[in-house]
Formats: structure tokens, C-alpha cells, sequence
């Protein structure tokens, strides 16, 4: 095992959020990083982190974000890409992993649940075997009481999404391709939940090559998720690379936020933008341009701090000359990789706090303390100006 420790800055925002950056690993293992997940997986009170690359580890602090984090395995071997999320089996009081490795979606089973210890390798389910995913999300999607997996396509795999269905912890159901246009093209590499005019029904959103959707759920596994137009998606394909997410901003829908990704064909022209439903939201929505210089971004997630609806957006470190040794620069008169939260203010999306300007690749977020946990890191395939896993822990002044 090893451990590390490093404390960057503490600064405070002109908002009133306060930002302390914990570095839990300077030089992360395997090339590239790039699954980042944090979660409770071995305590009720201290957040730990999971990082996939060649291999997938887990790094636990015995005291606070401070450190020492101590590094363990839960597998050597694998290809482990893009995303992971924490996943907790009914009954069970500590979550365990949903990861993509080596061409599947696996599940790693936390020892914890079945008094065994989380610093040995944990067990290995099998969900999928013919297919992995580039974004996945967790939710009961049919409505028997059993969390089911929605997976985005991926596009340097070729493969297509799925929903991997839960009949039992050893049991699933994949339905492949479900979520389509009007033309029956596929998501690309990302996806989200939505919630639509209050619906206790878990809807769909991605994007394909002619816009970004919402997929209607059909509350059951053989229905079709109807496909509704949410916006055009500009003027290239990338569209279908382009990062998604959802924020309940207090509207009778989310809001959807749509960011450039870079592949296949480009950044998508709009950059960064936020989609807000009519009173009919089969109908098209509202766009509202955030800021249009945002290139290659890869995640955004979405949460609340201290009452206020909020999402983070990240750049990679492939956006500017600045965060990697290979030259890259999508936007040279920017010369910053931005990692940004958005704050929901006076009826707008508002950029209020600055966790790095060196890029990350995944960024994942648990409520630590009444603030947001944020874990991160570049993926280091173009040689990263900041290499480091980070853990962000962002307060509110108003916070206790």
C-alpha cells in the first residue's frame, strides 16, 4: 500500500464559497486515468475515492481529507475507461463499483458488505459481457424496486448503449440500442437522467448526430423510449460526442446542460449551454448560450450546495498548451483548462467558483459536511501540466 498527502490552497470566493484542495495521489498509477469515483465505500462519515486506469484502486484517509489517503487494490488486471459510479445493492450499507473494464460492465462488490476487508481485492460481477460504456447512470428504470444501469455508447469501442436491467444480483437483462431519433441514429458518448414535468418515471437524455434528446420512459422493458428534440445540435456531428447532464433547478423540468466534447468531428460550435423546457416539453426548448469558448469537455455533473441548484463543467487537459506537453490548444486565446462550478442565481446559470485551470478529465462529487467532495484528475495521455488525483472540498460561506 501507499500512502499520500498533500494540501495545495485554501482560498475563499468572492461568492462566499470557500475551496480547499487536498492532493490524494501527486502521480496516480496506469496511463490513462480515468475512472474517478467518490463515495462512502468504507465509512459513514469519510469520503473515500476509487480510481480506475490499468487496474482499479481504492484510497482511504483514516482521518479527515487531510490524509495520510492510503492506496489499495480491488483489481490488478483490466482495462478500466471513462466512467465508474458507486452502486449499492438493496440491503446492502455500503456501495460497491459499476465500472467499464476491458470491453464490460462489471461490478465490484465491496468486501465491507459481507465482513471482509475493502484493502483486498474485491469480487467481480459480471453485467454485461459484450459491452462496456463510455457514461452510465443508476436508477430504477422499470419500476420493480431494483436499480438498473443506463450505459452511453462508446465510441473508440463501437459500441452502442444499453440498459442492463436487474432481475437479481447475478441476474441481468440487456436491451441494446434503446435510446434513438426520429432517424434511428444512437446516442453517442454520453448520457443523463431527466425528470420531465414532475413524472416519478426516470427519463433519458443524450444526443445524437442531428440534436440533443430526452427519451421518454416507456415504464417497462419492451416499450420504446420515444425520442423528443430538446436542440439542434449545431453545425457538425461531434454533437453526438457532446457531454450531457441534468440540473433540478427548481423549473417543472430539469434543465439540460449540453457541453462541446472533441470527438469525433470537432467542438461543437455553442461551447457550453443550458436547455430549459416550455410548458410542453415535446416541443423544442429554450437554449440559453453559458459561454461558447468551452472546448472538449468530457463530464458535468450536477447537485445542490447550501440550497442552490448547481453543475460542474471540466475541460481536459487536450484543451490548452498550458495543462499538457504535447502542444494541443482548442481555444489559444484562453489559456486555461477550466474546471468551473455554475451556481443557479436570479434565474440563471452563473460560473462562481474555480477549482483548477489545469483541467480534469472525470470529476465525481459526494455532500461531505454540509459541502460538495469533488474528486478529479487529468487523464495524463498528452502529458498533463497537473497529473495529481485532487479532492476539491467546496463550502458555502453561509455553511456551518
Amino acid at each position: 500500500m501507499k500512502s499520500f498527502l498533500k494540501l495545495a490552497f485554501v482560498g475563499t470566493l468572492a461568492s462566499g464559497e470557500t475551496v480547499q484542495n487536498f492532493i490524494i495521489d501527486p502521480s496516480p498509477p496506469g496511463r490513462p486515468v480515468l475512472e474517478k469515483t467518490v463515495d462512502y465505500f468504507t465509512s459513514r462519515t469519510m469520503p473515500s475515492v476509487v480510481l480506475g486506469s490499468s487496474g482499479i484502486y481504492l484510497y482511504q484517509s483514516s482521518g479527515n481529507l487531510s490524509g495520510p489517503w492510503t492506496m489499495s487494490v480491488i483489481d490488478p488486471e483490466g482495462d478500466f475507461y471513462e466512467r465508474a459510479r458507486a452502486f449499492t445493492y438493496p440491503g446492502d450499507p455500503y456501495p460497491g463499483v459499476v465500472a467499464s473494464r476491458s470491453g464490460q460492465l462489471v461490478w465490484y462488490a465491496n468486501p465491507l458488505n459481507s465482513g471482509g476487508d475493502p484493502a483486498q481485492p474485491w469480487p467481480r460481477i459480471l453485467i454485461n459481457p459484450n459491452a462496456g460504456c463510455h457514461d452510465l447512470h443508476v436508477a430504477d428504470l422499470d419500476g420493480n424496486g431494483k436499480p438498473d444501469i443506463a450505459c452511453s455508447a462508446t465510441f473508440f469501442a463501437g459500441t452502442q448503449s444499453f440498459i442492463a436491467f436487474q432481475n437479481n444480483w447475478n441476474d441481468w437483462q440487456i436491451v441494446n440500442n434503446p435510446f434513438r431519433d426520429t432517424s434511428g441514429a444512437g446516442i453517442g458518448d454520453s448520457i443523463g437522467f431527466v425528470s420531465i414535468n414532475g413524472s416519478p418515471r426516470t427519463h433519458v437524455v443524450g444526443a445524437t448526430p442531428s440534436g440533443v434528446y430526452w427519451f421518454e420512459n416507456p415504464g417497462n422493458r419492451t416499450g420504446a423510449w420515444v425520442p423528443h428534440l430538446v436542440g439542434n445540435g449545431g453545425s457538425n456531428n461531434g454533437v453526438s460526442e457532446t457531454a450531457v447532464a441534468t440540473v433540478a433547478y427548481g423549473g417543472p423540468s430539469d434543465a439540460i446542460i449540453a457541453g462541446a466534447g472533441e470527438e469525433p468531428n470537432g467542438p461543437w460550435t455553442p461551447g457550453l449551454v443550458a436547455f430549459f423546457a416550455g410548458s410542453n416539453p415535446r416541443a423544442l426548448w429554450t437554449a440559453k448560450s453559458l459561454d461558447s469558448t468551452y472546448r472538449a469537455i468530457h463530464e458535468i455533473n450536477s447537485g445542490n450546495l447550501a440550497g442552490s441548484p448547481l453543475f460542474i463543467v471540466a475541460e481536459q487537459e487536450s484543451v490548452s498548451s498550458q495543462c499538457n506537453s504535447a502542444g494541443y490548444d482548442e481555444h489559444p486565446s484562453i489559456a486555461a483548462c477550466r474546471v468551473v462550478l455554475f451556481e443557479y442565481q436570479g434565474g440563471a446559470f452563473t460560473p462562481i467558483t474555480e477549482l483548477s485551470n489545469l483541467g480534469t478529465h472525470n470529476q465525481s462529487f459526494v455532500m461531505y459536511n454540509g459541502g460538495l467532495a469533488i474528486a478529479g484528475a487529468n487523464h495524463n495521455s498528452y502529458g498533463a501540466t497537473d497529473p495529481a488525483l485532487h479532492l476539491w472540498l467546496v463550502t458555502d460561506g453561509s455553511s456551518p
